[in-house]
């Protein structure tokens, strides 16, 4: 992790098998210059190269929000599915639609959303590197 202590920021992310015996993919994480976190990139296995999701973010250091993420097939591009987030003025997340097709024109879900936004916490267990496995 890099930043100053308090302040690090995960690079990398491995996410186990349901027994921890394999890592079943790498998440990478990106930042821009002035620290906020701009995408993370999703590929099967340990440091893989097909990639299975990206998400592009905005907002201020801390309070980035998912603006795009496509979860990536493997047997087709065009059933690839791209979610796009909306939010309210007031920062709640107010609506998502995932899209499919090349043009990405074909609607296959909208949400809306109510109520105040939640700081929510990540569930899932994983282990984030410190250095360079290899």
């Amino acid at each position: 992790m890099l930043g100053p202590e308090g302040e690090e920021k995960a690079q990398k992310t491995y996410n186990y098998n349901f027994d921890g015996s394999q890592i079943k993919s790498t998440t990478t994480f990106t930042y821009a210059a002035t620290d906020e976190l701009a995408s993370s990139l999703t590929v099967k296995g340990q440091d893989g190269t097909i990639k299975t999701s990206e998400t592009f973010y905005a907002g201020p250091e801390g309070e980035e929000k998912a603006q795009k993420n496509t979860t990536i097939t493997l047997t087709d591009p065009r059933l690839n599915q791209p979610r796009h987030s909306h939010y309210a003025a007031t920062d709640e997340l107010a609506s998502s639609l995932t899209v499919k097709g090349q043009d990405g024109t074909i609607k296959t879900s909208e949400t809306f959303y109510a109520g105040p936004e939640v700081k929510r916490k990540h569930r899932r267990h994983t282990t984030t590197t410190l250095t360079d496995p290899r």
